[in-house]
């Protein structure tokens, strides 16, 4: 997307939430991006958007990539951004929307020239902790706090047994104990919620520690969390992108 006068633009690269997104992350019928980016064109930011690998027109495949490997892409479309003639290289930055949040810090920490960062839904404080919070949040809007608490200290256990066994088949071996020494525990339940813990981009997501690299940025960076979002608390990612930037 190009803006209507001339050039050469600052630029923006889009950078999806989790999931099998296209171009215009498409949620429950509204393409978040398609509406941002007509936006800032209209306000003379050009924009780049692109279909996540191995979804839409894009090649490689989806299901083994990880959060790094996104980071990979996005900075790939940072640097062809910067190709462009209509471009101004100088003022090319990133938006990044949810797991894009914990992206765009990622691409920003290793590329000095990146121009601005701006996180939408970004989290602050480490993805275990930030998952617990969301069980815990999610249960108190359905009214009910106390399943949520016993959920959230399930799962602590879990998120800790992954946090500390870094052999995948151990891992596996030790989450089935796990599980089926649980009340109720259905032996394919078990095994397929262990298949979606141990995937690729799950290890590499609850191990995920946003301060790393929020602590190496330079650039100038606008946070926005939503105060009813669940799924990533404002109060305490706010805090903790604040915190992690203080140095």
């Amino acid at each position: 997307c190009l803006p209507k006068n001339k050039g050469p633009f600052p630029a923006a690269v889009l950078v999806h939430g989790s999931g099998p997104h296209t171009r215009n992350e498409d949620l429950f019928g509204h393409q978040i991006f398609t509406v941002i980016a007509d936006h800032l064109c209209k306000q003379g930011v050009a924009v780049l958007r692109y279909d996540k690998r191995g979804v839409g027109a894009s090649k490689g495949i989806y299901k083994t990539a990880t959060t790094l490997d996104f980071a990979d892409d996005a900075q790939a479309a940072v640097n062809f951004l910067r190709l462009q003639p209509q471009i101004d290289a100088k003022r090319v930055g990133i938006v990044g929307h949810s797991e894009g949040g914990m992206i765009a810090p990622i691409v920003a920490s290793r590329d000095a020239q990146l121009k601005f960062v701006i996180l939408m839904g970004g989290p602050g404080i480490a993805i275990d902790q930030l998952m617990l919070e969301q069980v815990r949040d999610a249960m108190k809007a359905e009214g009910a706090l106390e399943a949520g608490e016993q959920q959230a200290k399930r799962y602590r256990k879990v998120y800790e047994l992954m946090l500390a066994e870094k052999d995948v088949e151990t891992l596996r071996t030790k989450l089935r104990e796990l599980m089926m020494s649980e009340a109720n525990a259905i032996e394919k339940s078990v095994q397929l919620e262990i298949d979606q813990l141990t995937s690729p981009w799950f290890l590499t997501f609850i191990r995920f520690q946003p301060q790393q690299y929020l602590s190496k940025l330079k650039q100038p960076v606008l946070a926005i969390n939503g105060e009813l979002d669940f799924q990533v608390s404002a109060k305490s990612n706010l805090a903790g992108i604040r915190q992690a930037m203080k140095g």
